[in-house]
């Protein structure tokens, strides 16, 4: 098992000349808190475990918020249709890291665009329909995010690798479940996110 999932996870870097296989903690970073978990790339299959691509057509735009070295941006890029794909993380070295690796991708891709930010003071734009992560926050900044996530203009889709927080979505009252799976040890999740006023609008 250990050996399947060490080729599972590090074959496909070296196929795609990246290097997002790395476990990455904090502390050395000076980034250490409470509510930020390591950097540890999500499977290569999770985001395709739940998001089937003919439900991404060109319109649609990717956020990975805490991309880390952007093994997910590599797999949004290059598998789906969307219109661009960005990546948000808060340590300097791995939005360098995954600047450099979404470099190798070809001229077929999407176009990538990483930022160095803290989520919590990152601006989500305004035609982004589909937000992936892997369990990179917890706590207040996970609360901090679904508020900007509730106030979106645009219908989400939710992909939620090791769903810590759960809870804290489906309490909102306006997130719902619609697909879930196990990816290697971490479950995989779908959400929709309806846009602000839908529900009001829907009772009158």
């Amino acid at each position: 098992m250990v050996v399947r999932g060490l080729l599972t996870n590090q074959v496909p870097d070296l196929l795609h000349r990246s290097r997002t296989s790395q476990l990455v903690d904090l502390e050395p970073l000076g980034l250490e808190h409470p509510d930020r978990r390591r950097y540890e790339a999500g499977s290569w299959r999770a985001i395709a475990s739940v998001l089937p691509k003919r439900e991404v057509g060109p319109d649609d735009v990717f956020l990975d918020l805490g991309c880390g070295a952007g093994r997910q941006l590599l797999v949004a890029a290059r598998r789906y249709r969307f219109a661009r794909v960005i990546g948000v993380d808060i340590a300097p070295s791995l939005v360098e890291a995954a600047r450099d690796n979404v470099s190798k991708l070809g001229a077929r891709s999407a176009p990538v665009e990483v930022v160095q930010a803290d989520v919590l003071q990152y601006d989500i734009p305004e035609d982004v329909s589909v937000v992936f992560m892997f369990n990179p926050f917890n706590g207040d900044i996970f609360r901090g995010v679904v508020a900007k996530l509730l106030a979106h203009p645009r219908p989400l889709r939710i992909v939620y690798a090791h769903p810590w927080e759960e809870r804290v979505l489906l309490d909102t009252g306006r997130v719902r479940p619609i697909r879930a799976t196990t990816v290697g040890h971490f479950d995989v999740r779908l959400y929709e996110l309806d846009p602000l006023g839908a529900h009001e609008g829907a009772g009158k």
